[in-house]
């Protein structure tokens, strides 16, 4: 008796789980069914069958919407951006050959180790040793900065005030995860900024522009062209959208005729744009579909993105863009380098002990980035209060700063002149530092330890006043030069170390340490220095070292945590005080009310 409760309260047990399964036919005997069996084999092989194939990933070129991504979202794309990424790259160095480097710091760039004289002002590196800027450099930066606030002011005097320039300008982090522009247009004046900003000093970097708009073209392209711009407008604003499907299936516009509806591929079309615009970037085109890849997080299980198919439409446009400004430019806009020709020699050598040093390398590059990052945020703070003190002063004489705004036009200003000073202290931390990289990493050492290592300091602090006051960019390109001072100043202080691991690892371990990218990375530190598998495996290792230092340890979420805790007892406090001077507000007034009672 005891057995046949045992077994039946297995069976109620286990009757949820097994519900589905307990339906298997079964015969007389008590017997599985032979009919039963063979299907249960054919479920099992058509289960097996896809696991298998889900490796492999989905048949995506089966099906036509694939092909029309590639020739109608790809291919113009990676020719536009190409153009564009084109314009903006000739229109910023034309400023600088025009303004900053002279004919003088051209010479010292492209010095060579015979052509140096040491300790001697006829020496062509002599202008980048510390002091030696010169004093118009202020001058030329508060009127990059003036330049900017006008730029922002006049577009925000044309345009209505849902595309007006934010106070915050999105980076391309923001693009790349969030696959859409609320703001199509604003990559026009984005561009014109960023190229007066990198082109007459400022120390930001142009990927901010350039992933902005690619940004805006794929989500341009993948709206439904089915009605007039008007009609369409009109049904958004009243929130009417059934009537605005309605009226898109029953009254399409000539434009719909012939572009495809990519309204369910904004991802994917967004996503094309943006390998277009890194694609002219890097020293190959891939570069930018791995940087989506590996900060976009897109293509975990359950996406509605297929990894392979992204990887296949974003490396069409990314090779498109990479063609056509190769074929005009002859390079790209962050160029190769190379390590002095002494270093080459250390190739075969790559042992245990350099990968050690890597890692060590890695783990003091990870504190360079959050101390790097902790002067970012400093830098944004200062630049917070400049912009909110000019927006009272405006206040004051009567100016409504959601059309003119004092903060943002003259808060680039006086970034500007701080950034000058310290380019007058150190001439090499001028512009996104591209340029002064290649010196960096052939001729440092000639500079000696104290002169790159304060480079690598100011560098940061030019790049928090450049983007904390309104200047616009983003942050890669001075992260890389400053890596290459680090990896500099290491292989002249630590004797052991050569230059070939402490370069390469620590240009990129740097901005690991902030920047989930640590394939890409890599990789970029062997296509901009030439280096093969064996030299590239301290720079992986000094990757992963840095980037678990900072954010895998939690000392960027404690970083964060801290600021937002400052940031909420700030407002607290202004609420508090806002609240006092209301009650001594109403205090006052009612002392100066008559008293009709007895006293």
């Amino acid at each position: 008796m005891s057995n046949s409760v045992e077994v039946q309260f297995r069976d109620e047990s286990m009757s949820l789980p097994l519900e589905e399964e307990s339906t298997t036919p079964h015969d007389s005997n008590g017997g599985i069914s032979v009919g039963g069996s063979s299907k249960h084999k054919e479920e099992t092989m058509d289960e097996e069958e896809r696991q298998f194939l889900s490796v492999f990933g989905s048949a995506y070129a089966t099906n036509a919407q694939f092909w029309k991504g590639i020739f109608i979202s790809c291919l113009p794309q990676g020719i536009l951006m190409a153009l564009i990424a084109l314009a903006f790259f000739n229109l910023y160095t034309a400023l600088a050959n025009a303004t900053w480097l002279t004919a003088e710091y051209h010479h010292a760039l492209n010095a060579t180790s015979a052509s140096l004289e040491e300790d001697s002002e006829e020496d062509p590196i002599y202008m980048f040793r510390l002091g030696n800027g010169e004093w118009w450099y202020v001058g030329l930066l508060a009127g990059a900065g003036l330049a900017v606030g006008l730029v922002k002011t006049i577009w925000n005097l044309l345009v209505p005030e849902r595309h007006a320039f934010p106070r915050k300008v999105p980076g391309f982090l923001d693009d790349i995860r969030g696959l859409h522009a609320d703001n199509v247009f604003l990559p026009l004046p984005m561009l014109i900024c960023s190229a007066v900003s990198i082109g007459l000093g400022a120390s930001v970097g142009p990927e901010a522009g350039l992933g902005a708009t690619g940004t805006a073209l794929g989500t341009i392209l993948s709206k439904r062209w089915r009605l007039g711009k008007h009609q369409a407008v009109a049904f958004q604003r009243n929130g009417d959208s059934e009537n605005l499907n309605h009226e898109q299936e029953e009254n399409p516009s000539c434009l719909s005729k012939l572009l495809p509806d990519f309204s369910q591929d904004e991802k994917l079309v967004v996503l094309d744009g943006i390998g277009a615009a890194f694609g002219a970037l890097f020293p190959a085109q891939y570069l930018g579909p791995m940087l989506a890849f590996e900060l976009g997080h897109h293509w975990f299980p359950g996406s509605e993105l297929s990894a392979m198919e992204t990887l296949a439409r974003t490396g069409f446009s990314a090779s498109i863009a990479f063609i056509v400004f190769t074929s005009i430019q002859n390079f790209t806009i962050l160029k190769e380098t190379k390590l002095p020709a002494a270093a080459y020699d250390f190739l075969p050598d790559i042992d245990a002990i350099n990968m050690f040093e890597g890692g060590v390398l890695g783990i003091v590059s990870g504190f360079v980035g959050a101390a790097g990052l902790v002067i970012l945020g400093l830098g944004q703070v200062l630049g917070n209060l400049t912009h909110d003190a000019f927006d009272r002063v405006g206040g004051t004489l009567g100016l409504d700063k959601r059309r003119i705004s004092l903060g943002l036009l003259l808060t680039p200003v006086v970034g500007g002149i701080l950034v000058g000073l310290l380019c007058v202290l150190s001439p090499l931390c001028l512009s996104d530092g591209a340029d002064q990289m290649g010196f960096v990493i052939s001729l440092g050492r000639a500079l000696g330890a104290g002169t790159i290592a304060v480079a690598a300091v100011v560098k940061f602090l030019c790049l928090a006043f450049s983007i904390g006051f309104g200047f616009v960019g983003g942050p890669i390109f001075p992260f890389l030069f400053t890596g290459a001072c680090v990896g500099t100043v290491a292989s002249l202080l630590i004797d052991g170390i050569p230059v070939l691991v402490a370069v390469p690892a620590c240009m990129v371990a740097v901005p690991c340490a902030c920047i989930p990218a640590i394939f890409t990375f890599t990789t970029l530190s062997s296509m901009i220095l030439v280096l093969g598998g064996a030299a590239t495996s301290p720079v992986f290792f000094a990757c992963i070292c840095s980037y678990t230092t900072v954010c895998g340890c939690g000392v960027l979420h404690k970083l964060f945590e801290r600021s937002r805790r400052a940031s909420s007892k700030k407002g607290t406090n202004e609420n508090g005080a806002q609240a006092d001077l209301m009650v001594e507000k109403e205090e006052g007034a009612n002392a100066c009310k008559p008293n009709d009672g007895p006293a």
